[in-house]
């Protein structure tokens, strides 16, 4: 996989990266985005579920495992493309642990903001098509997020679309 695109800082980020680099620290969180030619940079992996999606402290979220390893690899060079962005004083914190990774999963009134196939609803999670061993193909935007005062920084991924087992055709197929 050989996508290309970059971090880049819009200018209330950037002001707050110069206010650290001059030696304050800013209150704020700053939020990176991943930029491709100008545009959001959307990237596909293919995981595996590694259970149904839970629903926790922390709102929705997916444990998966990639299933290629050209997909990790690209995913740990996002991750070393993010740690080198920031400023030598911020730790970078991998959301990667044991080639796997949490999706989460946000809402916006009562529904997944990601497009799911075959649909998903966060009030029916009993009738979701998401299982152990489901694979998920699953298109994202990788950013930064940065806390200056706790000298932290890691990625999170905005979720667009995620295709189910292939898909309700596919599905629909299988039965």
């Amino acid at each position: 996989m050989s996508e290309t695109f970059e971090f880049k800082a819009d200018s209330q980020s950037q002001t707050l990266l110069t206010e650290f680099a001059q030696g304050q620290t800013p209150k704020k969180v700053a939020f990176i985005n991943s930029t491709k030619d100008r545009r959001i940079a959307k990237v596909n992996f293919e995981f595996e579920a590694q259970g149904d999606i839970n629903n926790g402290e922390y709102g929705y979220s997916i444990l998966c495992k990639f299933v290629e390893p050209e997909d990790l690899e690209f995913f740990e060079e996002i991750e070393k493309k993010a740690a080198n962005f920031l400023p030598k004083d911020i730790e970078f914190k991998s959301i990667l642990k044991e080639e796997k990774i949490f999706i989460k999963l946000a809402t916006k009134d009562g529904k997944f903001t990601a497009r799911t196939d075959p649909h998903i609803s966060p009030d029916q999670l009993d009738k979701s098509n998401i299982h152990q061993g489901s694979l998920l193909d699953v298109e994202l935007q990788p950013n930064i997020w940065v806390n200056f005062e706790r000298r932290s920084a890691g990625l999170y991924l905005k979720i667009f679309d995620i295709t189910i087992n292939g898909g309700k055709r596919k599905s629909n197929k299988r039965r």
